[in-house]
């Protein structure tokens, strides 16, 4: 009796995260307070001998704490800035936002809060593509619908594929080296039903027997309260990395949006080689309505397969209130986690699974 095995599922290691630091590993911050602990030390030495040292000890081991005990994945040092810009905002009342709908924007700006406000979309002419122009971070980027099959249904065999694939889909772009970023978003929308009756309606056979009458009952019951999911990949370029092939493209933002087009069309070549369907590059309509999602998806499902709301002023939200670590828009309340250290045991492809599909 042949007894056959099922392959395994591939592992991977994530490395420890790169700690950059003007010296030994440590930021600017960090060497400030190390040095004003020392001066401390050494003035008080200097002055009064061991009595000035136990005299400056409460505020070296303060200075000491604050560069030292981490608080949130960061020294409470590195954390200052963000507190003390945090506290200025909120002094200011920046951090409360409200469109005004008879003050007029800019061409081509989004109508975002924040310093996202300073963004510009360049529609790229080749491809019908919205590019985001971030001239502060010096980017421009393109966000491309992307569908695919469900990853944890798969083998092991097929998973293992994909995984390799899609790594060497990262390694291509890597190779050009002036690729900024790659972000990849798994978005769960809340859906009014038309998506699931649509479905139906071009699949399903309605010949009058009990399964078809039960499943037609299903799909009505379940319809009003159904999600769907969005997977979009945003390619994101350095202009100043790739300042030398821009001058040769044409210069601007033409240049810049030709140098994009020939990573884009590297990163689809990758991805249909990882069995990755690239359905097609954002235009202005569609990019709209992604941010808008993002900021009130309850809102955007309202009005989805609708012409209303597909103007880049209408992007972003009517009223937006910030917190510490959260904040709230329209009817939606968002939150971020920086995950500071990934997992340093050998983990599984699929780890996140439970966390991106869960329900709700």
């Amino acid at each position: 009796m042949e007894v056959t095995s099922e392959p395994a599922l591939a592992t991977a290691r994530f490395g420890a995260r790169q700690r950059k630091g003007v010296l030994l590993g440590f930021s600017g911050p960090r060497l400030t307070v190390i040095g004003l602990a020392a001066l401390l030390v050494t003035a008080g030495l200097f002055t009064a001998g061991a009595s000035g040292a136990l005299l400056v000890c409460p505020a070296v081991v303060v200075l000491l704490g604050s560069a030292f005990v981490p608080v949130g994945g960061a020294t409470a040092i590195e954390w200052a800035p963000v507190a003390g810009h945090w506290a200025l905002r909120r002094v200011l009342r920046q951090d409360i936002y409200g469109v005004r709908p008879l003050v007029p924007r800019p061409a081509g700006t989004l109508g975002l809060p924040g310093d996202a406000a300073a963004l510009r979309v360049h529609v790229d002419a080749a491809t019908g593509a919205a590019m985001v122009h971030d001239h502060h971070r010096q980017t421009l980027a393109a966000t491309c619908l992307v569908a695919h099959p469900s990853f944890v249904l798969l083998g092991a065999d097929d998973q293992n594929r994909r995984v390799t694939g899609w790594g060497r889909a990262l390694a291509g772009l890597a190779r050009s080296g002036h690729v900024a970023a790659v972000q990849v978003l798994e978005t769960t929308m809340p859906d009014n039903g038309s998506a699931v009756r649509e479905w139906w309606s071009e699949h399903g056979v309605e010949d009058g027997t009990w399964a078809a009458r039960t499943y037609s009952d299903f799909v009505a019951a379940a319809a009003p309260s159904s999600a769907r999911h969005r997977t979009t990949i945003t390619l994101s370029l350095d202009l100043r990395r790739a300042a030398r092939a821009i001058n040769r493209a044409g210069r601007g933002l033409p240049g810049a949006a030709a140098v994009l087009r020939a990573d884009m069309a590297a990163l689809q070549t990758a991805l249909r080689a990882a069995d990755l369907h690239p359905k097609h590059w954002l235009g202005e309509a569609e990019l709209v309505t992604l941010i808008r999602a993002a900021y009130d998806p309850s809102g955007a499902a309202a009005v989805d397969g609708t012409n209303v709301g597909q103007r880049l002023p209408a992007a972003g939200p009517v009223g937006l209130r910030e917190h510490w670590s959260w904040f709230e828009s329209d009817a939606s309340a968002s939150a971020v986690l920086w995950i500071s250290e990934w997992p340093r045991s050998r983990a599984y492809p699929n780890f996140l699974s439970t966390l991106v599909l869960a329900p709700g």
